[in-house]
């Protein structure tokens, strides 16, 4: 991911690529248009279901939660490998921490992105191959030759691109991005030195960054250390420092004042 940032400009299609899909992800951005983000999604076995990441919606299909490698799945619909994203997940992905098997799961950085108030929707995109084994090659080169003999349903070819497009305004899309660009840290020179603070609660993102990366705090414990600050907040206050780590490691390698 972090080679990929920036090359990025805007909202952009992310596809595994040990996925084979036999249908079109078009259906994916389209459905962009009207979110913050779209997955990709399917049904599967609930043993199958503890082997990736398990999605939790709303009666709209939007997502509520996603849960990476769950031992007793809440639900049995997953995520496919296909997503499309807006830039704001770069932010997320630096906050996350590797899983037991020292992964860094895209699946839990698009949750915390559900979990500040994104609107991430979810789309059936057809049949798919995650390819890993021998037999798994010969399963996805009949899908595709399935999906050969029927155009109708589209393909992963590069005939008919899609530019992915926002037709909403603006400033609505502004707004539902405020919680990874800063929004809601402030700087009053009357209160803690002028340091960047979460507003109206005079807590240091600094302080906040260290409960978290120095002493192994989770987002959510932070908010029992600090119960003037929501989850949102703290959020917030972790993508500003990672967004500005430089400016705060300069800060505290200074000599203080006399």
């Amino acid at each position: 991911m972090p080679k990929a940032e920036p090359n990025v400009d805007g909202t952009f299609l992310l596809v595994n690529g040990d996925n084979v899909f036999g249908g079109s992800v078009a259906p994916a951005i389209e459905a962009v248009k009207k979110a913050d983000a779209v997955l990709g999604v399917e049904k599967v076995s609930p043993e199958v279901a503890t082997t990736t990441g398990v999605i939790e919606t709303d009666e709209r299909r939007q997502v509520t939660g996603v849960v990476e490698k769950p031992a007793e799945p809440s639900s049995t619909l997953v995520t496919t490998g296909c997503y499309v994203l807006l830039e704001d997940v770069f932010y997320a992905c630096a906050l996350i921490r590797p899983s037991a098997e020292g992964e860094y799961q895209l699946s839990e950085a698009v949750g915390l992105l559900v979990r500040a108030g994104y609107d991430v929707a979810t789309v059936r995109v057809g049949g798919r191959v995650n390819v890993n084994t021998p037999a798994d090659v010969e399963r996805a080169a009949e899908l595709v030759r399935g999906s050969e003999n029927g155009r109708s349903h589209g393909s992963l070819s590069t005939e008919g691109r899609h530019e992915i497009r926002h037709d909403r305004p603006d400033h609505v899309f502004q707004v539902a991005a405020r919680p990874f660009r800063g929004m809601g840290v402030v700087r009053d020179r009357e209160h803690s030195d002028g340091a960047p603070t979460i507003e109206g609660t005079g807590i240091r993102v600094e302080d906040i960054a260290s409960a978290y990366e120095h002493s192994g705090y989770s987002p959510d414990e932070i908010t029992q250390l600090y119960p003037d600050l929501s989850l949102g907040d703290v959020h917030r206050a972790l993508a500003y420092y990672y967004d500005h780590i430089d400016d705060f490691r300069t800060s505290s390698s200074e000599p203080a004042s006399a």
